[in-house]
């Protein structure tokens, strides 16, 4: 098994994530999600099936938020279906946030399987 680490990089608070990830179910499986230390007053949801896995990181009352800055969101437990484990297959297809004043979507760049928002907001699309 190994921990691999959901690292972030926001020029901005973030009231919400969502992140798509996707990776070979031959090749491993992602047991376990916890947060961190970053993100560890915010409220988490998860489901995995079949080499598609959807992680949200949210503040259910609305009084939390992932502050400004660069690190690790969440750590993925993972092992390997079977050999030596093999991570290439382990890939961020989406990753959406959400601004913590506005609730504006906000467009995000992956990079190197981390995500990296620009801080572009797209005019008149709300996350409901």
């Amino acid at each position: 098994t190994a921990d691999v680490l959901v690292n972030a990089n926001f020029n901005t608070s973030v009231s919400g994530v969502i992140i798509n990830i996707s990776y070979d179910p031959n090749k491993l499986n992602i047991t376990n999600v916890t947060l961190t230390p970053r993100t560890s007053k915010m409220d988490m949801i998860f489901t995995n099936t079949n080499g598609r896995a959807i992680l949200g990181i949210i503040s259910s009352n609305g009084n939390n938020y992932i502050s400004a800055g660069s690190g690790a969101i969440a750590t993925l437990k993972v092992k390997s279906v079977s050999g030596a484990l093999d991570l290439s297959s382990l890939k961020i297809s989406y990753a959406g946030l959400a601004e913590t004043k506005t609730l504006l979507d906000m467009k995000t760049s992956i990079l190197a399987n981390n995500f990296k928002t620009t801080i572009t907001k797209t005019s008149g699309t709300f996350l409901k």
